[in-house]
């Protein structure tokens, strides 16, 4: 707090000096934000300046304050003059737009590089498609597959279910029955994660179309077929993801739910893929590591089948049955 009132202060000088256009430098003389004794108003709170500072930054059309206001338009019909409004989130807004400059172009950096990754990822699965496990084989291949449509491959001809995926990520509006996974995503969110920063067909924009819908598509550990695909892709995930993910980390936390690490461990302890694969006993075990751990702290409102009022269900319940393997994720965008 008291590194914030600091910097509100310099704020409030540099803000005295600087020029302003004349309709900023209205005054308001009359406003009670200058009287003794009233330093909240609207629901607003000054910053810790002298009386002289409040009322000179007032003089000149601004407003410096440490929350923000319930509405422009209450703040303008209460002081009744034009302002500049400023909050703690201004002195952020530089900041944030450097970051988000490195991460677009971390992003285009990793379209470019993923298609490949994505490539070999697919190419180890498939020793798989021959084993008991074949059916998972595919459908960890068909979820790298929609990945790699999504970066700007084509749609492959004979895998129909990916080529109409692919087709609602990039022009779905709103919830849709997903043609891959067999239940509800919200497509319109994908549109809106994109952002609106840079061309439309910027590889940056694409990756965040690939991590919104990852993000939407948990392998379900209450599914046993989806758990032995997520097993599969545990197995065989490439270094080069391993270490995307490890930076995508950095920047923005863990995932909110598995992710390939918890599924690695759980397959080192029961013994190993090949184990897991052969032996009912140890899919369980290593099943049962993995319901042990937590699971998303915030459920997905679209994998929610039946109405919690009827059926009594709890919030931490719902998430319990979303708790699965997610390979990406994504809750915002640098656009």
């Amino acid at each position: 707090m008291a590194g914030k009132t600091w910097l509100l202060g310099i704020l409030s000088w540099t803000l005295c000096l600087s020029p302003l256009p004349a309709r900023a430098q209205t005054r308001a003389p009359s406003s009670p934000w200058i009287r003794p004794g009233k330093e909240k108003v609207q629901g607003l709170g000054f910053f810790h300046g002298t009386r002289r500072e409040k009322a000179r930054l007032l003089q000149q059309g601004f407003l410096v304050t440490s929350r923000r206001a319930p509405s422009m338009g209450a703040l303008y019909r209460f002081l009744g003059v034009p302002v500049v409004l400023v909050t703690p989130d201004a002195f952020l807004d530089p900041l944030m737009e450097v970051f988000y400059d490195l991460r677009r172009l971390s992003w285009e950096r990793s379209a470019k590089a993923l298609p490949e990754v994505l490539r070999e990822w697919t190419a180890r699965l498939a020793p798989f498609r021959k084993s008991p496990w074949s059916e998972e084989a595919l459908l960890g291949e068909k979820i790298l597959r929609v990945c790699l449509g999504v970066l700007g491959g084509k749609a492959p001809a004979d895998l129909p279910d990916v080529s109409a995926e692919i087709e609602r990520i990039r022009h779905g509006r709103g919830p849709a029955l997903s043609p891959l996974m067999g239940r509800p995503i919200d497509y319109g969110i994908l549109r809106a994660l994109e952002g609106e920063k840079g061309p439309p067909g910027a590889s940056w924009r694409r990756l965040a179309s690939m991590k919104a819908w990852l993000g939407r598509v948990p392998l379900l550990l209450a599914s046993p077929r989806e758990t032995r695909a997520a097993f599969l892709l545990a197995a065989t995930a490439p270094r080069e993801w391993k270490e995307y993910r490890k930076e995508e980390k950095a920047f923005e936390g863990p995932l909110d739910n598995l992710d390939l690490d918890a599924y690695a461990r759980a397959l080192k302890e029961a013994g190993g893929i090949s184990k897991v694969m052969g032996s009912r006993a140890a899919f369980l075990r290593a099943q049962k590591i993995l319901d042990s751990l937590p699971g998303p702290r915030v459920a997905d409102p679209s994998l929610v089948r039946a109405n919690p009022l009827i059926t009594g269900e709890t919030y931490a319940e719902i998430c319990r049955k979303q708790k699965g393997l997610l390979l990406e994720g994504a809750a915002w965008s640098p656009g």
